[in-house]
């Protein structure tokens, strides 16, 4: 089982329906998508960490271990928007590379800051959901909304798939490890080859039996899901969602870093 995942069922909002997280963090990404300046996105940054940490009891090193991935790969990005070659007289500070002046101009720094500050904010938002709501929970409530059956069907088939895959790979790994399948470098790529090339057999082998069970039992072009037994709660759908607006409405208000 993924860490991500054995948070999400022991965490301390798991017992709230999904609808009411999902509710929440469409509107808050909505907002820090909409927002002209970083007040709104470090706003719903702070929300999130506050909700994912305090109410769902989950520690915070493993809310910013999973933030931090996605937002190194976007601070490598943000050096193409604050650098411009030939850059206009006004600019922070310059160089030269090659023949090409290369320097950083307020105009870019102010880019690079309000899409950093807009991602980071969204991506926390997908961080509070990943961390506080299973994954059978978010198949549940697309079969609740008007969501592509067969891409729902598609996304349940890969899931368990991928599911099935980590396992037998964390096994064999073992297996190959207590044998000193990786004492050496050599040794190790040849584990690792055998590795794959059994996990590839493996993997056709279960898409073989995955058809021939849903066959078994019935299967009509529909995979049915099962609904969690969780009740919806008017008033925590009701304060999401009125949390959610008010911070849309706050982003469309607030101007940008130059204002």
């Amino acid at each position: 089982m993924l860490l991500t995942e054995r948070y999400a069922l022991t965490n301390k909002l798991n017992n709230r329906h999904p609808a009411e997280k999902g509710c929440l963090t469409i509107l808050c990404m909505a907002a820090c998508l909409l927002a002209l300046s970083p007040l709104v996105p470090l706003l719903v940054l702070a929300i999130m960490t506050s909700v994912t940490v305090l109410a769902g009891r989950i520690p915070m090193r493993v809310f910013f271990g999973l933030l931090i991935i996605p937002v190194s790969f976007l601070i490598c990005g943000l050096f193409t928007m604050a650098f411009s070659i030939n850059p206009s007289p006004a600019c922070l500070f310059e160089f030269t590379l090659a023949g090409f002046k290369i320097g950083v101009t307020p105009a870019g720094m102010d880019m690079a800051a309000q899409t950093f500050c807009r991602s980071a904010g969204a991506v926390s938002c997908l961080c509070f959901f990943i961390l506080t709501t299973p994954v059978t929970q978010v198949f549940s409530l697309l079969d609740r909304v008007p969501f592509p059956s067969l891409l729902l069907e598609v996304m349940i088939l890969v899931y368990g798939s991928i599911m099935v895959l980590l396992d037998t790979a964390g096994k064999m790994v073992l297996s190959q490890s207590s044998r000193l399948g990786y004492s050496s470098a050599q040794a190790s790529y040849r584990s690792l080859s055998w590795l794959v090339a059994k996990l590839f057999v493996h993997s056709l082998r279960r898409s073989r039996e995955m058809y021939l069970g849903l066959a078994s039992r019935g299967y009509e072009d529909r995979i049915r899901v099962v609904q969690p037994g969780k009740e919806l709660s008017p008033l925590y759908l009701a304060l999401a969602a009125a949390s959610g607006s008010f911070l849309i409405y706050l982003a469309l208000r607030t101007g940008g870093l130059s204002s």
